[in-house]
């Protein structure tokens, strides 16, 4: 099934992307997005662009989970395109009726698109190079700072944990349902958009009953094994910072100093 194809799916490998310490990569990403929004002139995004495009080639990954990274973000885009076309101020360029395109909404509008493709790309880059184990115990580790503040890091790191594993097999679940739908007769993806919608809520209601109760039974299992989140834990694989986290490290100073520089 299309939908089946997940956006950032963990692909194993063994490049310098996948061996980096997913507290760094989480760092980066994190970094890196927040950079995004302060590219201004072409020679920022053209920086930010050969960084990706390094990323990608050292990361050894292929060219359609990017692809699908920039698909699930398409109606994201064209509406924050079609919002900022049309209603930002400046010099008209094109008129009809009460419609408007300004110079400085045509700008603004290119500028907002590549920004949301390179967020599309870096989060792609994280979840394909990073499983949903090491994403959760990095995220414990960024976080860890927080819990001198009685914030509940572990129960954090636990539930993210737990939404990764959830998110394939609630899929497979609404693959089996609109199979199970389909050989009745019944297609939710075709006709107009209100039949669509009448009948989506006969793949939703099931959907969502089949979440509760896998939720629910998570939930027995953990209570029959006396998970405590509040108890120490030991880790089988402790992630380790090496020299190619370094390397990271200092290719973002180094890329954010381009930008500003530039």
């Amino acid at each position: 099934m299309r939908w089946r194809r997940l956006v950032g799916r963990y692909q194993p490998g063994d490049s310098f992307l996948h061996r980096l310490d997913p507290r760094t990569k989480i760092f980066v990403t994190v970094v890196l997005g927040v950079a995004v929004f302060f590219l201004e002139g072409l020679g920022d995004y053209l920086c930010f662009a050969g960084y990706l495009l390094l990323a990608i080639g050292v990361g050894r990954i292929g060219f359609w989970p990017l692809v699908r990274a920039v698909q699930a973000l398409v109606f994201l885009i064209a509406l924050s395109a079609l919002l900022q076309l049309f209603g930002a101020p400046g010099a008209p360029i094109w008129e009809w009726g009460f419609l408007k395109v300004s110079d400085e909404g045509l700008r603004v509008a290119l500028s907002l698109s590549v920004r949301l493709i390179y967020l599309g790309l870096l989060s792609a880059l994280l979840g394909v190079t990073t499983s949903a184990l090491q994403l959760a115990d990095g995220l414990e580790g960024v976080l860890t700072p927080l819990a001198r503040f009685r914030v509940p890091v572990r129960g954090l790191s636990l539930m993210f944990s737990v939404s990764l594993r959830f998110v394939p097999l609630i899929l497979d679940e609404a693959d089996g349902i609109l199979k199970a739908m389909r050989a009745r007769g019944i297609d939710p993806l075709e006709g107009s958009v209100a039949e669509r919608a009448r009948k989506l809520v006969a793949l939703l209601v099931p959907l969502l009953r089949n979440t509760l109760w896998r939720a629910e039974a998570l939930a027995e299992a953990m209570a029959a094994r006396c998970y405590d989140p509040h108890a120490p834990r030991t880790r089988l694989y402790r992630p380790v910072f090496t020299w190619r986290d370094g390397v990271a490290l200092l290719s973002v100073v180094g890329v954010i100093a381009s930008v500003i520089l530039l």
